[in-house]
């Protein structure tokens, strides 16, 4: 784990631990991970897929199995606000059920995958994605659609998630917020 800025961890069993003491922990069920204003988090996992936590962001790891080879088998991470971004390593799944993210709107189904999400405190948002596919499942109306490399959707605190429109230009979310 690398970091910058103030963050903390919380384990399943309640500790909030800070500083070197949270770099240290593994990535286990119920770990919450909370970051500050300007506070930033890189989780490496072995097969190299990278979690990016942004300032102001609480996400919590409800499912993290994996294999002895290193390959993950299952991740699942709730993101209730803030930025994260995900860089899928070595290992590329195809079925979206293994590998998820839970936003307050919906579901993202991982497929070998690069995108960044962003969860405002009002509810609004975006999701971009610059690799790969991301299978979406309207909480609200249980509707799945596919978003494809190069697209991105906004969404409104209803629940309300826009049609896929292509991201303008190669600026990177995170840059954007830091404006």
């Amino acid at each position: 784990m690398e970091s910058r800025g103030e963050f903390y961890v919380l384990t399943k069993d309640g500790r909030k631990l800070t500083g070197a003491e949270a770099k240290k922990i593994p990535l286990e069920e119920g770990t919450k991970v909370v970051t500050g204003k300007g506070g930033h988090v890189r989780m490496t996992l072995p097969d190299d897929t990278t979690f990016t936590v942004g300032a102001n962001t609480d996400l919590v790891i409800d499912k993290f199995v994996y294999d002895p080879d290193g390959t993950p088998k299952t991740i699942m991470a709730n993101v209730s606000k803030g930025m994260f971004r995900w860089v899928t390593g070595k290992t590329a799944r195809k079925d979206p059920a293994k590998m998820k993210v839970t936003l307050p709107i919906g579901d993202l189904g991982i497929r070998g995958t690069d995108f960044e999400a962003l969860v405002e405190p009002n509810g609004r948002g975006r999701v971009a994605l610059y690799a790969g596919q991301l299978e979406i499942t309207e909480k609200k109306s249980g509707y799945t659609f596919i978003l494809d490399a190069g697209q991105m959707v906004t969404f409104g605190p209803g629940g309300k998630i826009s049609r896929p429109k292509k991201i303008k230009g190669a600026q990177m979310l995170e840059d954007e917020e830091e404006d």
